[in-house]
């Protein structure tokens, strides 16, 4: 139980590096205080919705469920935990083209600056917004779509889910403690975000490092961030499943 509670953590992180979602929270608090509140929710609701939903989905479309509705070497093939190793060569095969094109990116960079460009500025302070952007920032349900459709349709998600599903359905078969991991998982996804916004007000000094971290993360180094963290989950993922083949 404990080494899936890890185990949950460290896909929870790899979900919540989203440096569009980043960006937005930003929106939405640089907007100001008025109806942050319901934007928020609106935003981190949409989120956990999404998540939650594509967890539903996967733990009703279980392999051993798959495998009743066709014949008995489809099952053996499933229960041989062959999908669990196309699931987690998926995320190493998407981490290392994540990280492909970060590097491709660093050396598009490193030539504008050998031949006397310049790359784009880093975001040090939250940009001036539209009014039209800044009613978008503050309209709860828009915030509340755009979290929805950014954690459904996305497949590493996709993908990472499912590993969270089976380490789920392998750490206990008690209905209880499912709901439980996956709650932990949730939370994990969100937690990150709910950091900056305890930080944006609370601690002026810290938000500072907050904005300079995104604009860090909304470069394209964000690509290289998420490639490491599939391609870790992938791996992690591959040794679970393999260890349970042998």
């Amino acid at each position: 139980m404990i080494r899936a509670v890890v185990a949950l953590a460290g896909i929870g992180l790899a979900l919540s590096v989203s440096p569009s979602t980043l960006a937005v929270l930003l929106l939405v608090l640089g907007a100001g205080p008025a109806q942050r509140t319901r934007s928020l929710a609106g935003l981190f609701g949409g989120i956990v919705l999404g998540n939650a939903l594509l967890l539903a989905l996967l733990r009703v479309a279980t392999p051993r469920a798959l495998a009743a509705l066709v014949d008995a070497g489809a099952e053996e093939l499933v229960s041989a935990h062959w999908l669990d190793l196309l699931a987690a060569a998926t995320l190493v095969v998407g981490g290392l083209l994540a990280l492909r094109r970060a590097w491709r990116v660093r050396r598009q960079r490193a030539g504008l600056r050998a031949e006397g460009g310049t790359a784009a500025p880093e975001v040090s302070q939250t940009p001036p917004m539209s009014p039209r952007l800044r009613r978008a920032a503050t309209s709860p349900w828009a915030l509340l779509g755009f979290g929805l459709t950014g954690s459904v349709f996305t497949w590493t998600g996709a993908v990472l889910l499912y590993a969270a599903t089976r380490l789920v359905l392998d750490a206990t078969d008690a209905l209880v403690w499912q709901f439980a991991l996956l709650g932990w998982l949730l939370a994990v996804v969100i937690l990150p975000y709910l950091a900056v916004v305890w930080i944006w007000d609370r601690a002026p000094r810290a938000a500072r490092i907050v904005r300079r971290v995104a604009g860090w993360l909304l470069g394209r180094d964000a690509v290289a961030l998420a490639g490491w963290a599939t391609l870790a989950a992938g791996v992690t993922f591959g040794a679970w499943t393999l260890t349970r083949l042998g």
